[in-house]
């Protein structure tokens, strides 16, 4: 009876070692692949344009093209990498200085908003001089997201968060129907300023910028 017990203990923490193996190895794998999804995005997709300064490429074909969708997602994928210790400050800040470079200008002043795209068009780098809501949104929440990843620098990202988010409400936003345009050239006297794009829709983000700014406006957005 005695060694009856002693086998079926032996046989339970056997089971809870191999269990515990398994999950040991699935949780180790899932995040071995997900950290390998970053540095393939990584190496297939962040372009340096500078020395300092490095963009998205969501150009097709062999061709360059930045966009700031592309480039707040990319940031943002940047944040979230340097939480696990896969990306560094620098290049989350390398990206951040593409966006500074490309910043859009209404009536001959700089926002913080970023002109929606550059491409190599025959060897020159060529902008589309307009603003596009999501990727205005995307870089001021990978922004907030940076802040709480490099602690040192969180006074720097939230400020500059909050710069952007006041001006996609002065530039991207309709204050008749409380809602967010698709850019800066959605003005009251077009059909466009009545258009609600679904990518523009983030209620988290609403909530991240309502919460830093302490503007009201922003719960309106996402109401």
């Amino acid at each position: 009876m005695v060694l009856n017990k002693k086998i079926w203990v032996a046989v339970g923490l056997i089971i809870v070692a191999f269990t515990s193996i398994l999950v040991y190895a699935r949780l180790h794998n899932e995040q071995s692949v997900t950290a390998n999804t970053y540095q393939t995005w990584q190496k297939t997709f962040v372009t340096r344009q500078s020395a300092q300064a490095t963009y998205v490429n969501a150009g097709v074909d062999g061709k360059k093209m930045a966009m700031s969708e592309a480039q707040g997602l990319g940031m943002l994928i940047t944040a979230q990498a340097g939480r696990k210790g896969w990306a560094s400050q620098a290049d989350f800040d390398h990206l951040l200085a593409y966006y500074q470079q490309n910043r859009l200008v209404v009536a001959n002043q700089q926002t913080h908003l970023m002109n929606w795209r550059q491409r190599d068009v025959k060897g020159a780098w060529r902008t589309d001089a307009h603003s596009a809501t999501d990727g205005d949104l995307y870089i001021a929440y990978a922004l907030q997201v940076a802040a709480s990843v490099w602690p040192k620098q969180a006074t720097t990202y939230n400020t500059l968060a909050k710069a952007i988010a006041a001006d996609i409400l002065r530039y991207e936003y309709n204050d008749q129907q409380q809602l967010l345009t698709v850019g800066d050239w959605a003005t009251a006297d077009t059909a466009a300023y009545r258009v609600m794009r679904t990518s523009d829709v983030m209620p988290s983000v609403f909530a991240s910028l309502a919460k830093l700014t302490n503007d009201q406006r922003w719960g309106q957005v996402s109401d």
